[in-house]
Order: structure tokens, then C-alpha cells, then sequence
């Protein structure tokens, strides 16, 4: 990763390359990427909530893998189109959980 460290930007565009796997947490590493694309691949697993981080990230594309979980908190995440989504397992914002168990803990009382 340190070979992309001086660069002025970073377009990192890996979609329908077959890729297997997680999504890298070493990805978050850099601080220069501004488009991540890794679209109609067979990643799974969940999106690492540290690329989030990526203060530069402007656009990122994860549809049509196998992903599940919650989206990162922070960072461009926030404001995805869903068509940067479609086509996983079961992807959702991360103030999903907060209302998940929100709901949970009026039912559990009620």
C-alpha cells in the first residue's frame, strides 16, 4: 500500500474481475483514494467499517456481490444511491441497527 501513498488521487475501479473474499481493511489505508469500484464481483462478508474514514473517498460501488451487514457510519456511506448496493445479501444503514434495537427494547418492555 505504501506505493500508492504520493500519489494526488486514486481511482481504484475492480469491478467484474471475479474477485473472492473479504473486503480488505488495508483498503482504509488510502488516504488519497477518491472512487472505489469493486461492483459485480463475489465478495462477501461485510463491508470494513474503517473505510468510512477515507475522508477523500467522494464515490464507491459494491453492487452485485454477496455482501451483508451494515454500511459505515461516516464518510460517504452516508449518502449512497442504492444502485451502489443492489444485488447483495443484505446491506443496511448503519442507523438501521440503532432502530432495530430501539424496537427490540420497546417490544422486550412492552
Amino acid at each position: 500500500m505504501a506505493l500508492f501513498m504520493n500519489l494526488r488521487y486514486l481511482n481504484l475501479s475492480l469491478g467484474h474481475n471475479g474477485l473472492t473474499g473479504l473486503i480488505l481493511v488495508g483498503i482504509s489505508e488510502l488516504n488519497k483514494l477518491e472512487i472505489l469500484r469493486l461492483e459485480y464481483n463475489n465478495l462477501s462478508g461485510k463491508i470494513p467499517q474503517q473505510l468510512g474514514g477515507i475522508e477523500s473517498l467522494l464515490a464507491e460501488n459494491v453492487s452485485h456481490n454477496r455482501l451483508v451487514g451494515r454500511l459505515p457510519a461516516s464518510g460517504v456511506f452516508q449518502s449512497l444511491d442504492a444502485s451502489a448496493l443492489e444485488g447483495n445479501l443484505g446491506i443496511y444503514p448503519a442507523q438501521h441497527i440503532g432502530a432495530a434495537e430501539g424496537q427490540r427494547r420497546r417490544d422486550d418492555a412492552g
